[in-house]
């Protein structure tokens, strides 16, 4: 583990609850706090940026940085006096969402936002490369430093067992948000008279053939399929046959996943800008549990270089070709650094918050 020596506190500023927040700054920061001693570094988590405490302060690692712009503005002009970096934390290209996701029903212009906050900004720290490259593309801005994501073995805790014969009706499970496709709403006349305009549902990440494989075989009891939170509208004709669980919260999470018992995890996912910013972390997740995960691959897909595809998901029922893929996901978050209890996983993470 790297040694700071700065025995001071970096204020981790989360702007919401969400999954991001979660697995980008929560988890980290407190697993950081048992190494205090080691590094000369105390993570603390805050919602609002301390003033009170600038002298002790080596960094604000700040969430959602364009959302703190007056304080930001504040910490710079008390930056010389206290020496601390102010540091912008990002997960998604939020400057390029797309139609699908609910996000833009409430967007404001992102890229002017983060445009402002930049130049208040010592470094950004990013989840992957392509989102690096879309800051040094975009804005021209080259102090970005990239800390991948990884996944919690303290929650992610129980693997499933290798299988040893066919599987025959196998537990398909998707826990993406419904951020990933739009749900409809209808046009509504409110009590003042006024008429509330509808949405229109779009598909979002689901192609046909993903659609098609999960209603054909929901039908005809090939398959158990298990979605998070919410039913998606383009099922509707198969949702009494859907096994849909509630959404719960982040620490929660990976224990109502792994309850389950899913013998395969899939996110499908479009070929886009904001997708090619994503991380990989439903394949960390599948890996850790040991489930076999399936993706879409794509130019820079976070799931560009997984060995499975929907076409051949009725292969991977045999005990050999689904005992090889748990086998080669636990590779892929070994030599990734996947987990967050790596040391080169904490030592990065360090060098971008310091």
């Amino acid at each position: 583990m790297i040694h700071i020596n700065s025995n001071k506190i970096v204020q981790f500023v989360c702007a919401n609850i969400s999954g991001c927040s979660f697995y980008r700054i929560r988890w980290n920061a407190q697993y950081l706090v048992s190494f205090a001693d080691q590094t000369g570094v105390m993570p603390v988590i805050t919602n609002d940026i301390l003033f009170d405490k600038l002298d002790k302060t080596a960094s604000f690692v700040i969430e959602g940085a364009f959302t703190f712009i007056d304080q930001i503005k504040k910490l710079k002009e008390l930056q010389s006096k206290f020496g601390y970096k102010i540091i912008y934390e990002i997960d998604d290209l939020v400057w390029n969402i797309p139609e699908y996701n609910t996000a833009t029903s409430h967007q404001i212009n992102y890229y002017e936002k983060v445009k402002e906050v930049l130049p208040y900004i010592d470094r950004v720290i990013v989840s992957t490369e392509y989102l690096k490259r879309c800051f040094e593309r975009d804005f021209d801005y080259h102090a970005v430093h990239v800390v991948p994501n990884a996944v919690p073995q303290f929650l992610f805790n129980k693997r499933k067992e290798p299988i040893k014969e066919k599987i025959i009706k196998p537990k398909v499970l998707y826990t993406g948000a419904p951020q990933h496709f739009r749900q409809p709403s209808p046009i509504i006349q409110l009590p003042n008279g006024q008429i509330q305009t509808g949405i229109t549902p779009l598909y979002g990440d689901w192609n046909k053939e993903w659609i098609d494989f999960i209603i054909d075989n929901v039908k005809n009891d090939k398959i158990e399929f298990i979605c998070f939170c919410v039913i998606p509208w383009f099922f509707e004709e198969i949702k009494d046959k859907i096994k849909c669980i509630p959404w719960t919260d982040c620490n929660s999470f990976p224990d109502l996943v792994m309850s389950q018992n899913a013998d395969f995890y899939i996110a499908p996912l479009q070929d886009n800008e904001f997708n090619k910013c994503k991380s990989n972390i439903k394949l960390l997740e599948a890996s850790i549990m040991g489930i076999p995960f399936i993706g879409d691959k794509f130019l820079f897909s976070p799931y560009e270089y997984t060995i499975t595809n929907i076409k051949d998901f009725w292969k991977y029922t045999e005990p050999d070709e689904y005992n090889k893929i748990v086998q080669w996901q636990y590779k892929y978050i070994e030599q990734t650094n996947g987990y967050i209890s790596k040391e080169y996983h904490l030592n990065n993470l360090l060098i971008g918050v310091i």
